[in-house]
């Protein structure tokens, strides 16, 4: 039974948990299949990580076989898992190194907000923000096999917690490449890129070495939101990791929800080689949105002089529909830092309030910055108007309306900036899924209709240069 798998892979065992759990893992997530269960876990998460296993793993069947050391591929290629903003991402991640019995692994990502967001997933911060914990993992099972138990919950779910979660870290400080690290690593990418401390390319020799050290304990490599990969930086830390490392087999995993990258005449072309090939698995729009993610609307309009009107209009539609959001949202995208500043502005003056709107921009001092994106995240402020800062990664489903006041022209930039209203809120046990629509409000002078009609195909490269935006604050 799932449950029984579940009960055992909770049981305190030493090692790697990833290599210890992998096969009760990937025992429990077979059987949920079999028995239809998708009450913890997305049909297609489940179906995303077991299909990625058997891209990288040869021969390995995880209810009999426990040595798979001998069934994994000695190719060290990237796979891919095709997933749309909304559709469960991190929790794929969280999934894949059990299933893969990792040994070490590093996790690539292009911001700030993205790791802590995955650190978080991974219960670094605190275990009861894990996604085990949030998705109710331990409680299914302790409701299954343990129902009759006197003990403590909270106690039994921090034990139950301690045996399945592994320590991790968020890398931060460039001293911390030459310490003993935990088994899980989050890094942004630009930690290695640039004029960092840490940089490949341009630093002293001997920080080199340390560096090209740091990747060779790794045997899988995550790399979110992987459509940043034809930037330098990024090819260069895969080069790094892909080579060989004595008696290690390596697995490189991307995800992305747009495996596309521009390129000059306004074509796009695959980010990998042969890319139909690497695909493990592919999850549609149409597979979820309505679904585990709100529907979308789409409202272009003419008059700009009514912007404030017209976000509360949108607001209040979606209050309607979903009242049990305390306070519905949007997030709006402007071309440059000092516009995000003005139309706050103009928006707190239209309203007559210093709390409607806030602006969100790079070049604000860190600690300000930061608590401006704490206060929007707990309902301080209805808007919140950006350049780039928010575009991905950024969760919060109380969004459920984004504005595009610049011409986006990049097909990846708009997926993945209206995918900030697409999550939704998730309610109790039996109730009633999020009813708000993810409304996409833009003017006709920024001619985004045309990107909206044709979301199949790429539209031309976008004019702001997308590397390098969400370098961390001390590079």
């Amino acid at each position: 039974m799932a449950a029984y798998a579940r009960s055992q892979l909770l049981r305190k065992k030493t090692r790697s948990k990833y290599e210890e759990k992998g096969n009760d893992f990937a025992l429990a997530l077979r059987e949920m299949i079999r028995e239809k269960d998708y009450s913890i876990f997305y049909s297609y998460q489940i179906d995303a990580v077991l299909h990625t296993q058997r891209h990288l793993l040869i021969d390995v069947d995880a209810e009999t076989s426990c040595d798979t050391q001998n069934g994994r591929r000695s190719e060290c290629d990237p796979v891919l898992i095709v997933a749309p903003t909304g559709s469960g991402k991190s929790g794929m991640i969280v999934l894949l190194p059990y299933v893969l019995q990792s040994r070490k692994v590093l996790i690539l990502t292009p911001s700030v907000v993205i790791s802590k967001q995955l650190a978080k997933a991974f219960g670094i911060f605190k275990h009861e923000e894990s996604f085990f914990q949030v998705t109710g993992f331990c409680n299914k099972n302790k409701t299954a096999v343990n129902a009759d138990s006197s003990q403590d919950d909270e106690d039994e779910d921090e034990e139950d917690l301690e045996n399945i979660l592994e320590t991790g870290i968020i890398l931060k400080d460039p001293s911390e490449i030459t310490s003993r690290l935990p088994n899980l690593v989050i890094v942004n990418a630009q930690k290695f890129g640039g004029k960092s401390k840490l940089s490949l390319q341009y630093n002293k020799k001997e920080v080199v070495g340390d560096v090209e050290a740091f990747f060779r304990q790794f045997d899988t490599l995550i790399v979110d939101e992987a459509h940043h990969y034809p930037a330098k930086t990024w090819v260069t830390i895969v080069d790094e990791f892909q080579k060989p490392a004595k008696g290690m087999q390596k697995r490189i995993i991307f995800i992305t929800a747009t495996p596309y990258r521009s390129i000059a005449g306004g074509k796009h072309i695959p980010i990998l080689k042969n890319q139909h090939h690497r695909i493990a698995y592919e999850i549609t729009a149409k597979d979820v949105e309505g679904k585990t993610v709100r529907r979308l609307a789409f409202d272009e309009r003419t008059n700009i002089e009514n912007l404030a009107n017209d976000i509360e209009e949108l607001l209040n539609d979606n209050a309607r529909r979903e009242p049990r959001i305390t306070k519905h949202q949007a997030i709006v995208l402007v071309p440059r830092q000092d516009e995000a500043d003005r139309i706050a502005t103009e928006l707190n003056d239209a309203m007559n309030s210093s709390t409607f709107a806030v602006s969100i921009v790079s070049n604000t001092k860190k600690e300000d910055k930061e608590k401006r994106i704490k206060d929007f995240g707990d309902g301080r402020y209805q808007v919140a108007v950006n350049c780039m800062l928010l575009n991905e990664g950024y969760d919060n489903n109380s969004v459920s309306v984004c504005v595009i006041l610049r011409n986006v022209g990049s097909r990846i930039l708009f997926e993945q900036f209206i995918g900030r209203a697409m999550r939704m809120k998730k309610f109790g046990e039996g109730e009633q899924p999020d009813q708000s629509v993810a409304t996409i409000l833009s003017y006709k002078e920024f001619k985004q209709r045309k990107l909206w009609t044709e979301r199949n195909k790429l539209a031309k490269k976008d004019p702001v240069d997308e590397e390098g935006l969400y370098d961390d604050d001390d590079e």
